[in-house]
This record gives structure tokens, sequence and C-alpha cells, in this order.
């Protein structure tokens, strides 16, 4: 009995870390953040309520984690080489199992879909997360393995889940002059998110040349080497501290014409400094890295520089209201 309440433990275990529950939970705190934080507290006549926000979210969540299952399957042969302690298909979770999971993950997003689109009167809604499965599959299968299209297909797959809340939530006909603002304020979280996990997809691929080339990928650092991978990257980082900077003047130019706006005071203008502070530091690695180790800094960097833009969400709200 004990032996038995012990690989169930394990095999849960084993679970979380192939839908990657930590990084589940980070889309799911962002989703909510920008929930209430913005359209709830700003937004007039949101279109979702507690039951159709609940099954939007478990939809986004599962078929994120059927995405990270189907990415594990079609990559063991690569991971055995660039992270063989961190394999789990045919080690301790087998192929058919797997794929038995990957298929309820995706069932149960694509049923919630369904259903929070009935609910809406809007059934052709569902066609966006009908199209995530097949993207993140097509992703795992082809794309990966590409140039850089599979890295701005992914980057573009975590923007639109941000933008989704705009079409679901606040609507498309729904947007007025004062509802426009904030649907803006969401699409430059996505354009942020988009350019910081491209910057992260392409050290991830620098990472895993070794395997990539056992499999006959043809990813960036394979076409065009290591180094112009990084360099490349360096451009992406400059790309982000301007686009920051963008943001800075806009809010500068509201705060001297004293405009009370959204994300307008000296906090938020701090905090957009501290950031490129983070990127310039991210920038100054990537410049200088040399080895494997140097490049899976960058993107656990890149992630945490994602992941504090985003949680600027609540401090940009909570100081304006």
């Amino acid at each position: 009995m004990q032996m038995k309440k012990s690989n169930q433990m394990n095999d849960l275990k084993h679970l979380f870390k192939l839908i990657r529950f930590k990084n589940l939970m980070i889309i799911l705190s962002i989703q909510l953040l920008i929930k209430f934080c913005i359209v709830n507290q700003f937004i007039d006549n949101y279109s979702l309520n507690w039951i159709e926000y609940i099954l939007y979210l478990i939809a986004t969540i599962t078929i994120v984690a059927a995405g990270y299952i189907i990415n594990d399957i079609y990559d063991v042969e690569a991971d055995l080489i660039n992270k063989k302690n961190d394999v789990l298909v045919n080690k301790h979770i087998n192929e058919k199992k797997a794929f038995r999971y990957y298929f309820i993950f995706n069932l149960t997003g694509i049923v919630c879909s369904l259903i929070v689109s009935m609910l809406l009167n809007k059934l052709y809604l569902s066609l966006i997360f009908i199209y995530f499965v097949f993207a993140l599959w097509h992703y795992s299968k082809k794309l990966k393995k590409s140039f850089l299209i599979g890295n701005i297909q992914v980057s573009f797959l975590v923007a639109l889940s941000i933008i989704n809340i705009i079409i679901f939530d606040i609507t498309l006909e729904n947007i007025n002059n004062e509802n426009k603002f904030y649907a803006q304020i969401i699409l430059i979280y996505a354009s942020f998110s988009f350019i910081t996990t491209l910057i992260r997809e392409i050290n991830k691929d620098i990472e895993d040349v070794k395997g990539d080339l056992t499999i006959n990928a043809l990813t960036l650092p394979i076409k065009i080497g290591i180094k112009k991978s990084a360099t490349l990257n360096c451009y992406f980082i400059i790309l982000t501290v301007i686009f920051i900077a963008c943001i800075q003047y806009l809010q500068l130019k509201e705060l001297f014409l004293s405009n009370n706006s959204w994300g307008v005071n000296s906090f938020s203008i701090s905090y957009c400094f501290a950031l490129q502070i983070l990127l310039l530091k991210l920038l100054y690695k990537t410049y200088n890295s040399k080895s494997k180790s140097d490049f899976i800094y960058n993107s656990k960097l890149s992630k945490k520089i994602m992941v504090i833009g985003i949680l600027s969400i609540p401090f940009f709200t909570f100081i304006y209201a």
C-alpha cells in the first residue's frame, strides 16, 4: 500500500515536471494580473463572468501544458544529449502515456474553449484555441528545428495568449476611446512578452546546439553560428531597451503635462529604469558568453526580466488607482 502511494506521488511529480508546472503558474499569474488589475479595474462592460473566466483559464493552461508535453515527446533524442538528467519521456513516463496526457489536456482545453465561446454566442472564438493546439504541435514537430521561424512562432503564441484577453474579455466591438487606451496597454505587455520570449528562445537554441546537430536541425546558431546568433540577440536586447525608453518618454510627457494616466508616476518611470538596467546586464552577459553555462544563465535572466516586466501591472495599477 505504501509502495503504491509512493509510486503515485512519483507519477504526479513527473507529470508536474512534464507540463512545466512552474511555467504554467507564471502564465496563470499573467492572466490573473491583467484580468484583475486592468480589465476589471478600468474596462466598462467586460464580457467574461466568473464561470466563463475560469473556463477560459482552464482552456489556456491545459493547452499550454499539452504543448510542453508534445515538445518533450518529439525532443527526446536531442534532450538525451542536451539535458539527459531532465529527460522524462521513455525514462519516467512512457511515450504512450505521454501521448495520452497530451490528448487529455488538449481535449479539456478545446471543450472549455467551446463552452466559453458558446456562452458568449461567438463560437468562432474557439478557433483561436484550436489554432493554439495545431501551432504548438507544428512547432514541436517541424518548426522547432527550423531557422528562426520556430522562435518567432513560439514568441507569437506567448504574445497571443495575452492578446486573447482583449478578444475574449474586452471584445473588439466594446473598444471605445477609453477602453482602447487599456487595450493598447495590454498590447504593450504582449509586445514585451514577444521580444523577451524571442531573446530567451534564441539563447535556448544556442544552449542546445550539440543535441540539435544530432537530429539535423537547422536552428539559428547551427545555420549562422553561435557568435552571430548571440550578436543578433544583442540587437534584440537593445531593441527592447529602446522600446522601454519610448514608453518612458510617453510617461514623462504625460507627467509634465499633469495628465493623470495609467502608469504615469515617478515610481513607474523608475521601475522602467530598473528593467533597463537588467536588460543591459543581459546585453553584457550575452555579448561575453562563451560556454553553455553562460547561455543557460542568459536564458534564466531573460525569463526573470519578462516576469519582472509583467509584475509591474499591479504596481502601476494601484498607484494610479
